[in-house]
């Protein structure tokens, strides 16, 4: 268990041989993601070591969107976020999840037959919210 900032001392470790240290990632907020949560460490005897693993809070929402006549953006769409290059494919009933958003966000989703753009102007209530159905606006064919 840690502290309030998060620290925690390991009472007992193996001098000189490989110790695992591992965080139960079950008890990490559902918005929270850890970059790692085991570590292998060899302590000198008598001494102390500082592990950090670092967490980072996810921003992201599910994201439902239709094209302009109503119908879901088809499953394998791809969406952009403005001012990024990374892509997410869209999956099935015109949904799709995007980890970290900055709002005010456009959104616009390419396919075969066209493509289309939203703007969300701010983030809805709750960790790892859904958004939607958004009707997004025809950009052309």
């Amino acid at each position: 268990h840690t502290n309030s900032r998060g620290v925690a001392m390991v009472p007992v470790m193996v001098a000189y041989d490989n110790n695992t240290v591992r965080i139960d990632d079950k008890s990490v907020p559902l918005d929270s993601s850890l970059d790692i949560a085991e570590r292998s460490v060899v302590p000198f005897a008598r001494s102390g070591l500082y592990l950090k693993f670092a967490t980072q809070q996810i921003t992201g929402a599910t994201i439902q969107l239709t094209a302009a006549n109503g119908s879901p953006v088809p499953a394998g769409s791809l969406v952009t976020v403005s001012g990024q290059t990374e892509e997410y494919p869209v999956a099935f009933r015109g949904e799709v999840f995007i980890p970290n958003l900055a709002y005010p966000v456009t959104l616009t989703a390419r396919w075969d037959a066209g493509s289309c753009s939203v703007r969300i102007d701010r983030a809805p209530e709750g960790p790892l919210p859904h958004i939607g159905p958004l009707r997004c606006g025809e950009n052309g064919k």
